[in-house]
């Protein structure tokens, strides 16, 4: 895939390790979370489920500045060799409302290079959070207790 694209990785809750490489050489990456993706002519859509809908997707500390493409002497032809990260990195949270049926948030989250191999604890690292309604039966939706799903960024090494 062209245009600073990795092959889509699907994210389930039994995946533990994503086989595989995500290759970024510039230092910004496109999100989109969603119940059951698909790509259709270059775009992705989210099929959505029957029991759980999206309430919101919130990023959690996101830098606030960033580069677009990694800095002279960090890349070697195609590839980048060092985190390319400002000085100045303040951190925010910032929330994402999902599409009218609550199936996903997708072509809206965009983070800079972050590491997170420096963060001293869990709460300082960048994730995303998902909120949403889990119910056991689809025909009676739950629209009043909500659920917390945790993202979380690992380095290839860790």
């Amino acid at each position: 895939m062209g245009g600073g694209k990795s092959v889509p990785v699907e994210v389930t809750k039994d995946i533990s390790t994503i086989d595989g490489t995500i290759r970024m050489l510039r230092s910004v990456a496109k999100l989109d979370i969603g119940l059951k993706l698909n790509e259709s002519n270059g775009e992705m859509a989210a099929a959505g489920l029957d029991n759980f809908k999206i309430r919101q997707v919130v990023v959690r500390n996101a830098i606030d500045y960033g580069r677009a493409a990694p800095l002279e002497g960090n890349i070697t032809g195609d590839v980048a060799t060092a985190p390319s990260l400002p000085t100045q990195n303040g951190r925010s949270r910032v929330a994402f409302n999902p599409d009218t049926q609550g199936n996903g948030v997708l072509g809206k989250i965009y983070l800079a290079e972050s590491s997170n191999t420096t963060s001293a604890t869990l709460d300082e690292k960048v994730c995303v959070l998902v909120e949403g309604y889990y119910s056991e039966d689809p025909d009676n939706p739950n629209t009043a207790t909500t659920s917390w799903y945790r993202i979380d960024f690992y380095d290839g090494e860790e």
